[in-house]
C-alpha cells in the first residue's frame, strides 16, 4: 500500500518473479479504503530499512493488528517486540518469512498482539497526552483552542477524537511533534 520511490523497482520484481498475477499494488486510497485493508490483513509488516517513526505502524495498531517491522531506527520505538509485534533485522529474509508464518500460524498470538497494540495505541496516543506533550515543548507559544481542547466525554471524562478522524489526528500529533524535534 502506498505510492514510494520502490513501487516501480517491486512492482519489476514481482514482474521477474512471476508473481505479478497475485501481488496488488495499491496507492491513491482514501482513508476508508485504507482501514478495509488494515481490516482485511491478518498481520502488517514493514521491514524496510529506513522509517523514522513508522506512522504506518500505529495505523496498523489502531486496527488491532499485529505490526512486524526492522530492528533499527524509530521502529522499535512503536513496536514492542513480542508484546504488540515483532522486530526483525533488515535484509534477513529467513528471520522475516519465520516471523510471519509464526504469527499466520497462531491466530490467538497474532490476536493478542493486536489488540495490546490497539491498547498501546489508546493509551500512548491520545489527545491528552498529545495535548500535554506539545503544551510542554512549545511553551508558551499559542495555539487555537479548538486544536487543544478537542472533543470532550464527559462520561468518559476526557477529550476523544471521533474514530473516522483518529487517523489524521495521529497524523496531526506526529507532524507537530517532528515539527517540535526540528526546532530544538
Amino acid at each position: 500500500m502506498g505510492e514510494g520511490e520502490d513501487r516501480p523497482r517491486l512492482e519489476q520484481l514481482a514482474r521477474d518473479s512471476g508473481v505479478a498475477d497475485h501481488i496488488h499494488f495499491l496507492f491513491g486510497l482514501k482513508q476508508e479504503e485504507l482501514f478495509a485493508c488494515y481490516a482485511h490483513c491478518d498481520v502488517f509488516a514493514l521491514p524496510s530499512r529506513g522509517e523514522g517513526f513508522g506512522l504506518v505502524f500505529l495505523e496498523a495498531m489502531a486496527c488491532a493488528k499485529p505490526a512486524i517491522g526492522g530492528a533499527h531506527g524509530g521502529t522499535p520505538d512503536v513496536i514492542e517486540d513480542g508484546v504488540t509485534g515483532l522486530l526483525v533485522p533488515h535484509g534477513d529474509a529467513a528471520l522475516l518469512s519465520s516471523a510471519l508464518e509464526s504469527l499466520l500460524a497462531d491466530p490467538s498470538r497474532a490476536y493478542e498482539m493486536g489488540a495490546r497494540g490497539r491498547e498501546r495505541v489508546q493509551a500512548d496516543y491520545t489527545f491528552e497526552q498529545f495535548q500535554t506533550g506539545l503544551s510542554h515543548a512549545m511553551g508558551d507559544v499559542s495555539y487555537p483552542p479548538t486544536l487543544m481542547q478537542g472533543w470532550r466525554d464527559e462520561e468518559l471524562g476526557r477529550s476523544i477524537i471521533p474514530r473516522g478522524n483518529f487517523l489524521s489526528f495521529i497524523r496531526l500529533r506526529l507532524s507537530l511533534k517532528l515539527l517540535v524535534y526540528a526546532k530544538f
